[in-house]
């Protein structure tokens, strides 16, 4: 299965390669150095802002970050032969790093869907997945979004598509993956088609159910074996499931499943509605808590003691057709989430963004950041959420531009400290030091061109 999904996406690459023209950013995939000239420059988001600044990057790192637009040979030192060194002229632009999202669904989103049953098919294949995938990881990638976190998929899909993209055969963010969720029988990720199904073992493995805490461990070694980076389980029911909002797993269960993981340095997420059984997977040392829209005081104080993240995903639950379909839009009496975000926030609990796309369409995450602000949180924190803070919770060597960093770079017209809806329209995109959406700015080196920017699907 693993093959036909590889030949699949590599086909979808050459059509997108044809489709564009033969737009190939050569100088990127080559890995040439580049020196950056940053109009406002926010390295480190949360540290002041600087003005006319020189980012120089090579072998997908950045080297140094020097005041004033230096040429190349200024940094004779690090560069080897400077004359090569090409000029990306971002003067009138705001440079800040790659952002990242926490939780996304890369491989998914309603379209597929709704395409899928006008096609009368009763199932989406792997395959189609990872086909939808790098289609979708091309827009994510464009946003702006260099790094994501991928925190439910089948067995396969995800993990061909990372491996794409970490290996150059299709362009697309650094993808963090869990694989399947692990859920209880009748939990939020049992998808088992029929009320028997998820009793088989072969279901119950590809789909990530599992009871009891022996059973639970075995789950976790066995996504760890697929390939998992990290691990996600369900704590509580869900809306879309129709599974309500309790607690789904025993505590000995959760402890089994982070327990198994911590043991090999794998970092677990856990989807939590409820308070108690938010408590209950602190206890058993979960790193993060997604969604989190019923957590009180007691369950909030715990996380900051304990320094545990909050993914709050709250663009999900604004008024729209995408919230309204999910059971998730406002008017639910069920909980109330700007409440729990906003005392989260007030208390200094640490916040990572996240936006649950995959729940609606891939290339929009940078909305949440307008729903982050309307409910309080500084525009200064909002971008620091998706960069300083989500690069610890990944524990990737991003969310900032300085020497030895990831050189995964983005900037944009205006101030997004100003007016966050900046991140909404990014210019200018470099991942791992290869420019891959651009508007003619780059000018010099040894090849001269126009970098084409990434297709555009619809």
């Amino acid at each position: 299965m693993l093959t036909r999904v590889w030949v699949l996406i590599a086909m979808l690459n050459l059509a997108a390669l044809a489709h564009a023209g033969g737009h190939v950013n050569t100088l990127g995939v080559l890995g040439n150095p580049v020196v950056i000239h940053a109009g406002t420059l926010l390295a480190r988001p949360g540290d002041a802002a600087q003005s006319e600044s020189t980012v120089a990057i090579s072998g997908g790192r950045v080297l140094a970050v020097a005041v004033g637009y230096q040429d190349p040979a200024y940094f004779a030192g690090l560069f080897s032969k400077p004359e090569k060194v090409g000029v990306v002229d971002l003067r009138d632009h705001v440079v800040l790093p790659g952002l990242i999202d926490a939780h996304v669904h890369i491989t998914a989103q309603p379209s597929v869907f709704v395409r899928n049953a006008r096609s009368g098919g009763s199932s989406i294949s792997k395959p189609d997945f990872a086909l939808n995938g790098a289609v979708f990881a091309q827009r994510t990638l464009a946003a702006g979004f260099t790094s994501v976190r991928d925190v439910g998929s089948d067995d396969e899909s995800v993990f061909a598509l990372r491996d794409a993209i970490n290996q150059g055969v299709v362009p697309g963010p650094t993808i963090l993956a869990s694989g399947p969720t692990l859920s209880s029988t009748g939990g939020h990720g049992d998808r088992g088609f029929g009320a028997s199904e998820s009793l088989h073992d072969a279901v119950r493995r590809s789909e990530g159910v599992c009871d009891g805490a022996t059973e639970c461990a075995r789950a976790v070694r066995h996504n760890i074996k697929l390939g998992a980076d990290l691990i996600k389980f369900t704590a509580t029911g869900g809306f879309m499931s129709d599974t309500g909002t309790q607690q789904m797993y025993e505590a000995e269960e959760m402890q089994a499943i982070v327990e198994t993981a911590h043991q090999r340095n794998i970092k677990v997420a856990a989807h939590v509605y409820s308070a108690e059984a938010a408590k209950i997977a602190l206890d058993a040392g979960v790193d993060s808590l997604e969604h989190g829209w019923l957590l009180d005081d007691k369950a909030l104080r715990q996380m900051k003691k304990q320094g545990a993240y909050l993914v709050p995903t709250l663009l999900i639950s604004r008024p729209s057709a995408w919230a309204n379909m999910a059971g998730t839009g406002k008017g639910s009496t069920v909980r109330d989430e700007a409440q729990a975000f906003e005392k989260a926030y007030a208390m200094g609990v640490k916040i990572a963004f996240g936006t649950d796309v995959g729940i609606f369409d891939h290339g929009q995450n940078a909305l949440e950041f307008s729903v982050m602000t309307e409910l309080g949180m500084s525009p200064v924190d909002a971008l620091r959420s998706a960069t300083i803070v989500a690069a610890e919770l990944l524990g990737i060597d991003a969310g900032a531009i300085e020497a030895g960093k990831r050189a995964d770079i983005i900037a944009v017209r205006g101030d997004p400290l100003q007016d966050i809806s900046q991140l909404q329209n990014v210019q200018f995109v470099m991942k791992s030091g290869q420019i891959v959406k651009s508007d003619g700015l780059y000018t010099g080196g040894v090849q001269v061109r126009k970098v084409g920017s990434p297709v555009s699907f619809k």
